[in-house]
């Protein structure tokens, strides 16, 4: 463990170049991540060992942006000894020492950026990189790690205490027969044994049971069975009343037609039909359905604004490297990330915009197969 304090940490970790910054951020990546591939080895949860394997590539990508600009180190600088994790045969113990030196790798690191931010020129995303380890997301992955020993197997102990009572009654037993030796006259009781076992086999003759039993299972019942089969042969009949709407003769046939018509060619208002009745009532008014569909195209346009600043943002951050890359720096690993959070972004954003154009067209559809249905009853000028 470390046993230097903070001030002892500002002492060592005090930085005088950008040169010596970028040096020693490196050393600290490498010594955390030589660490915690150390801890794995002696790790046994999976949930522990996946989030550990996680860090050790955030490790590795912020080493990487750190030796993007750092070509060539002119000046040799040695980073402390700091990090040490006691490995440990139980993965909570393991998990207790990763937070302590998860804790002391975010303080070492603010320790050393805000050093190097102290000098007179520094460069504003040379210092952002750090942040790689303390996102939210780390965070919030560490806070909800969950390990469980899980001493459950203890349980079957209890089947062990259920024979414990057994053998007691058994012990009481055993001094019964004692007093009763002394009697030899019990002898005389097997004389009547030839006699009474005898009858006994006769009541383990099954041939009566075997009485024709099974006949009645042909009862003509189940012959009553086809009779409601009849019943439900009248059951078309009434189907067939839609030859009443034959009487309907005259200048309403052709409604009839058209209204059937209009229907068929909206495939999703006959599907919506078939489940309403002309009775049904609305569970929202017409002003309270357009509120929330407003309400709904107001959250959508958040959304797709939210990823669009972000776009924005990489974007912005590209052109910046990709300066550096025209002065001659090698940038060009620390754009390729970028570039996949872009597209990531991009492709997210037009998901939600294509759903919701198809959305659209349903909507669209639905209302113009309304119109059409009621524009027999609006107003002709």
């Amino acid at each position: 463990m470390c046993d230097y304090s903070n001030d002892d940490l500002k002492q060592l970790l005090n930085v005088y170049s950008e040169a010596e910054y970028l040096s020693l951020s490196i050393q600290k990546t490498l010594q955390m991540h030589n660490e915690i591939t150390n801890l794995m080895k002696t790790v046994t949860n999976k949930k522990l060992l996946f989030f550990l394997s996680l860090f050790n590539k955030v490790l590795l990508k912020e080493k990487a942006g750190y030796a993007t600009i750092l070509k060539t180190e002119t000046e040799t600088f040695e980073f402390p000894k700091i990090f040490q994790m006691a490995v440990s045969a139980n993965d909570e113990e393991n998990l207790a020492t990763f937070v302590g030196q998860y804790d002391m790798y975010i303080t070492v690191s603010s320790i050393m950026t805000e050093s190097y931010k102290a000098l007179a020129e520094y460069n504003a995303d040379i210092a952002k990189i750090h942040e790689m380890a303390s996102e939210s997301t780390i965070i919030s992955r560490l806070n909800n790690l969950e390990i469980s020993e899980a001493p459950e197997p203890a349980a079957p102990t209890v089947p062990e205490t259920v024979p414990e009572p057994v053998p007691e009654p058994a012990a009481e037993v055993v001094p019964e027969p004692v007093p009763t030796e002394t009697v030899p006259e019990p002898e005389t009781v097997p004389e009547p044994e030839p006699t009474e076992p005898e009858p006994e086999p006769t009541e383990a003759e099954p041939e009566p049971v075997t009485v024709t039993e099974p006949e009645p299972v042909p009862t003509p019942e189940p012959e009553h069975v086809p009779e409601p089969v009849p019943v439900t042969e009248p059951v078309p009949e009434p189907l067939a009343t839609p030859e009443l709407v034959s009487t309907i003769d005259g200048d309403m046939a052709p409604l009839l037609e058209e209204n059937n018509a209009d229907k068929k060619e909206f495939k999703y208002s006959l599907e919506i039909y078939k489940l309403m009745s002309d009775l049904t009532e609305p569970m929202m008014t017409v002003d309270e359905v357009k509120g929330v569909l407003m309400e709904k195209l107001d959250e959508f346009k958040s959304i797709c604004d939210v990823l669009q600043g972000k776009k924005n943002e990489i974007q912005a951050c590209k052109e910046t490297l990709e300066g550096f890359k025209k002065s001659g720096m090698n940038v060009d690993s620390a754009i390729l990330p970028l570039d996949e959070q872009h597209n990531e972004i991009d492709t997210q954003w037009k998901l939600n915009v294509n759903s919701l154009v198809e959305m659209k067209d349903k909507v669209v559809e639905l209302v113009e197969a309304m119109n059409k249905d009621v524009e027999k009853y609006k107003p002709t000028e």
